[in-house]
This record gives structure tokens, C-alpha cells and sequence, in this order.
């Protein structure tokens, strides 16, 4: 402090300690005319300021020429007002300065925070992604993750917010900090320059450390023509439980490792498959949207599924080639889509089916589970014998001499034929559909065969096609 004639370098937290180097650096390039060639500020001459810090203590400017003429003493002066400033900022921004807050009911939080961990990804290139980005606009929290692919951002109202903040707060540790909280209000409280939070209940508080929003990625806006249908939620909720298990895993097919979504003549069909099983589901839809297709990733439809069992109303799907968005309710989808040409689904479901029978469901997924505790994982083959006094089910180990059989009811019209299927397939098939009784229509043995509910519901077509499997008989 210039004003009581300390030295500075000897004081380090003072923070004129921090401006004398650079200072220095400005004088040293400057005029060094001796001092006795200049005038002072009191009009005497050759000699320096009475109260020049010089002639009481040691400091790094006193051996500098020049420094105390009348420009030099402007430069004492400048940095007298600002160490005087600095010391006022420095003991009153840490006070003055007040941490934003928002309010929020604690389960509701919970509940957005189950949805969006599910997209964080176990490994990220970016660190950034390893966290949920809040922010407040106004009333409403919006809370987005993502995985680079994959962008999900959920909306909800918030009991009270003061201002308006964007900051990132570690999935993990946020999941997990309200977890174990019962129904109450938390407070949140937001220092925008640290990025420190403090989380305030009832009974306690927690404090942890958030990070900054800027480097959060953003969705790319769309580029290109769009196309929008939009369909009945619980109709899509159905639909995708009836497809998502018969995508492939192979990475070498990509198109077949997602949904495919064909809009065409009034209805979405949806089409999974795996090149052994298959399952079309065709949506009746409201106005007359423009036709298209697109291939939805595995882990978005996924996600839909889950945020779609509590959801209500209609579900909005926009896309181009490369990139769609899902809108239901107060949550939003954004992905890339599987890029490439899904095969032609409809050639393979044959038209001419003579034979078919009508089962009752239930009673065969029981016969077919018995049947699989005598067969090993490998070769599964289940035999169905049909002809018109009824189904016989049966299945043979050789290897391990073991076989099993029996008969169920069914009401059969064709001529009788034996055919073989793999019975984990057939099983999975019938356990994804919930009618009480199902058709089975084949032409012959080396054909796949045809299983749809024997009533639909409104507004649905279902069919699930299953390839068969050589009998040795």
C-alpha cells in the first residue's frame, strides 16, 4: 500500500504485489533520464517526492532513473487508487455475490434422473458426458444426457427459481444423492462462478461440485427435408415391445440391428428381424401423412419404450435421412438414425398358407416350456405334428436319450403336416403377443409359418413370421 509507505513485495497478499513486476517492465522501457534532469509534482527541482517510499524502505523501483518524474509519479498514483479498489473488490465480491436457487419436489427429480441415466454411456470420449445438464428457464428445469448419439431432455415444473443457469452435475452423484430421499422439497443452490452446489432437505444438505455447461454438445438442427407423423402412444408402446426383441445383434448388419418404421398408404409398419424370426406391426394412422421410412437404433427405441409406459396422448416423430427427434409428452428424443436399405420385408411373408390352426396361447407356451427342459441350448427343435384331431408337440435328444410328447387341442383345417421349429424362437414369439388365442397358417414344411392373434385389436395388424427348421423324419 502506497498510501502508508509499506512495501509491497514483502506483503504478497496484498494485491499490489501482483501489479509491481509488470509495472516495472513498463518503466524500465520508458524514459531513463536521470531523475535530476526533471522537475516533481512540487515544483522543486532535483529532488524527489518527501513522501517517496525510497527513502524509508527497500523496494525494487528505487534505483530506477526516471521513476519519480512527473509521469512516474502518475504511475504511483494509479497504483495507489487501484490497490485501495482491489482491496474494497476483493472483501466484498466474496460477500456481496449471492448463489442462485430453484426449488424442485424430490421425487419428481428422481423420476426424470431414472430416464436420462439410462443414456449416459459406461465410457465417453468426452468427460463432459459423464453428467446431466441442467437449466433453468423461468419455472421449468430442462435436464438433458446424451451419448453423442443419443440425446434425451426432459422438462419439469420447478416449485420457485430466482434466475436463470446452466451446469452439469455428475450423473452418478446426483442419481444417487436422491435416491435415498423420501417426498420433500430440495433447494438447490447454484454459486455460477465456482460452479459449487449445495443441495438443502430437511434434515440436511449436500455440497459437491458441478461443472461448467459451455462444452456441453448440443443436437445438430436438422439438415435436409423433413417428414412427420404422429401416432397413438400406447399404440407405439405395444408395438415396439412386439419388435425390439427380434432385432439382430450383428454388427455386420447394421440396418437389421434396429426397427425399421415404414410409412406408407396411412399406416407406420414396424419391422424387426434377425433372418430367423420376423415381426411386422402395422399402425393405422390419423390424416393422410407423406409417405417414407427410416431405421431406429436399438438403444432409442429402448428408451421410447420406457418413457412411453407413462406417457399419455399422441407421440410426434420428425426425421430426415440422417437424424430424428421423438416428442411425448415433456420429453424429447434426439438420434442418428442406421443409415442403408433395409431388406425387403414383405417378399418373404408368403401368400399362399392352405393350413392353419387356432390355439389357445397360453396352454402352448406351457407345452413348449416343458418340451424345451428336454432338449439342450444348442438344437432346440421342437416338432409340431397338426392334423385334424389336434397338435402333438414333442421333441428328442438322441445324445442324451431323451425325449417327451404331448398332445393339446386345437382346431385345425388343412391337410395334415408335420413341421419343425426352433422352440426358443416360437416362444418368444408367443410370449409377445397377448391375445388369448393365436393362428398358425403354413403351406408346407420347408416354408416359415405365420403366427398372428386370431382377433387384432383396433387399429393393429400383427403378424410374426418364424423360418422352420429340417426334421430328420
Amino acid at each position: 500500500d502506497f498510501a502508508r509507505r509499506e512495501d509491497p513485495v514483502s506483503r504478497p497478499e496484498n494485491p499490489i504485489a501482483l501489479t509491481v513486476f509488470p509495472v516495472r517492465a513498463i518503466v524500465l522501457s520508458g524514459s531513463r533520464t536521470p531523475a535530476s534532469a526533471h522537475t516533481s509534482r512540487t515544483g522543486r527541482n532535483n529532488k524527489r517526492p518527501s513522501h517517496s517510499l525510497a527513502t524509508k524502505t527497500p523496494w525494487p523501483f528505487a534505483d530506477i532513473p526516471g521513476f519519480f518524474h512527473k509521469d512516474g509519479y502518475a504511475v504511483c498514483a494509479f497504483l495507489r487508487t487501484f490497490a485501495r479498489n482491489a482491496k474494497r473488490y476483493l472483501k466484498t465480491t466474496k460477500n456481496d455475490i449471492q448463489p442462485m436457487k430453484f426449488v424442485i419436489q424430490s421425487t419428481e427429480l428422481y423420476a426424470r434422473l431414472q430416464i436420462l441415466g439410462r443414456v449416459i454411456a459406461s465410457k465417453n470420449n468426452l468427460p463432459i458426458l459423464d453428467g446431466i445438464l441442467f437449466e433453468t428457464q423461468g419455472s421449468t428445469l430442462i435436464l438433458t444426457a446424451s451419448d453423442n448419439e443419443t440425446t434425451v431432455t426432459s422438462r419439469t415444473a420447478l416449485v420457485e427459481c430466482d434466475a436463470n443457469c446452466r451446469f452439469v452435475i455428475n450423473a452418478k452423484t446426483i442419481q444417487d444423492t436422491v435416491r435415498e430421499l423420501p417426498e420433500q422439497p430440495l433447494t438447490f443452490f447454484v454459486n455460477e462462478s465456482s460452479f459449487e452446489i449445495t443441495i438443502e432437505y430437511q434434515n440436511g444438505h449436500y455440497r459437491f461440485m458441478a461443472a461448467s455447461a459451455d462444452e456441453y454438445p448440443t443436437p445438430p438442427a436438422f439438415d435436409g427435408e423433413t417428414t412427420t407423423i404422429a401416432l397413438d402412444s400406447a399404440h407405439l408402446l405395444t408395438s415396439i415391445g412386439r419388435t425390439a426383441f427380434a432385432t439382430d445383434n450383428d454388427e455386420y448388419r447394421p440396418v437389421m440391428t434396429g426397427i425399421f418404421f415404414d410409412v406408407a398408404d396411412k399406416h407406420a409398419t414396424l419391422v424387426a428381424t434377425d433372418r430367423h424370426k420376423m415381426v411386422c406391426d402395422k399402425i393405422t394412422l390419423a390424416g393422410d401423412p407423406a409417405n417414407g421410412s427410416f431405421i431406429l437404433p436399438k438403444k432409442p427405441a429402448a428408451l421410447l419404450k420406457n418413457i412411453l409406459s407413462k406417457a399419455e396422448g399422441q407421440t410426434r416423430i420428425q426425421w430426415t435421412p440422417r437424424s430424428a427427434t421423438i416428442e411425448t409428452g415433456d420429453t424429447c428424443i434426439s438420434c442418428r438414425l442406421i443409415e442403408g436399405r433395409y431388406p425387403n420385408y414383405q417378399s418373404v411373408i408368403p401368400n399362399d398358407t392352405p393350413n392353419s390352426a387356432t390355439i389357445n396361447r397360453p396352454a402352448l407356451v406351457s407345452a413348449l416350456r416343458r418340451m424345451l427342459s428336454f432338449s439342450n441350448a444348442t438344437a432346440s427343435l421342437i416338432k409340431l405334428a397338426f392334423n385334424q384331431s389336434g397338435l402333438t408337440v414333442s421333441r428328442e435328444d438322441i445324445d442324451f436319450s431323451m425325449s417327451a410328447e404331448e398332445a393339446l387341442l386345437c382346431d385345425y383345417q388343412g391337410s395334415p403336416i408335420n413341421i419343425g421349429f426352433k422352440g426358443q424362437y416360437l416362444l418368444e414369439l408367443l410370449n409377445n403377443l397377448e391375445s388369448e388365442e393365436i393362428t398358425i397358417r403354413m403351406s408346407d414344411p420347408s416354408r416359415p409359418g405365420v403366427v398372428t392373434p386370431t382377433q387384432q385389436a383396433e387399429g393393429e395388424d400383427v403378424l410374426m413370421l418364424l423360418m422352420p427348421m429340417v426334421l430328420n423324419d
